[in-house]
């Protein structure tokens, strides 16, 4: 029997459905005698994939699902396996989107979901003259998750490093963005909220009576 170990760090909204999902991708490949051992990160385990394969005695798996983009943006990292990867996405038609397209990493790497941010806020006509280095009080989340630092790294690539770490110093940065969503909610101290689109369409009732509105980039 072919053996395969799955790196897998999870979308945490997703997780429960990914992992059903796993369970039975592993039940079916058995009876082509393939055996898919999962090895899952993020939250909720006990390590960030990026922070355990930073280790020296980290073991290399054979696949790398992660939605903690460190893994690949990291070059301290991904020069632990990337003379070993193979072109994939000349095996797997990907569907051609700009979001999917802005994240591409070469050849090797396939990006097959990209999750936009969204806004929401109490106060709609302040966030469209704004952009978003010049927000004092953003709330944003997570820190356990890659979307803190996507926010953080999109300023820096676009606004500069000053930006980012102005950013960072007048922001709520919560460890989920449910966490920055509630802040908002509870009037402290933010006007707007940057969060996934995922988390804001699964939080149970609308935030505010405006509807969700882009703030200028």
């Amino acid at each position: 029997m072919t053996s395969i170990l799955l790196y897998w760090n999870h979308i945490c909204v997703l997780h429960r459905q990914e992992k059903a999902f796993l369970e039975g991708l592993a039940q079916r490949l058995r009876g082509d005698g393939i055996r898919l051992e999962v090895r899952y990160f993020g939250l909720g385990y006990p390590e960030h994939m990026s922070e355990y394969l930073a280790r020296p005695d980290a073991i290399l798996p054979d696949l790398i699902v992660s939605a903690d983009l460190e893994v690949f943006e990291d070059p301290r990292i991904f020069s632990k396996f990337k003379s070993n990867l193979y072109p994939a996405a000349d095996w797997v038609p990907l569907r051609q989107s700009p979001m999917l397209n802005a994240v591409q990493r070469g050849p090797c790497l396939l990006p097959f979901v990209s999750i936009p941010l969204v806004y929401y806020t109490r106060e709609p006509e302040a966030c469209a003259k704004t952009s978003l280095p010049d927000w004092r009080g953003l709330a944003f989340g997570g820190i356990n998750n890659s979307a803190a630092k996507t926010v953080v790294k999109s300023v820096w690539e676009r606004w500069g490093q000053v930006a980012a770490a102005k950013l960072l110093e007048e922001s709520l940065v919560a460890d989920m963005p449910i966490g920055a969503f509630q802040a908002v909610r509870q009037g402290r101290p933010a006007p707007p909220w940057s969060p996934p689109s995922m988390p804001s369409g699964r939080t149970a009732g609308r935030p505010f009576s405006a509807s969700p509105r882009r703030g200028r980039s």
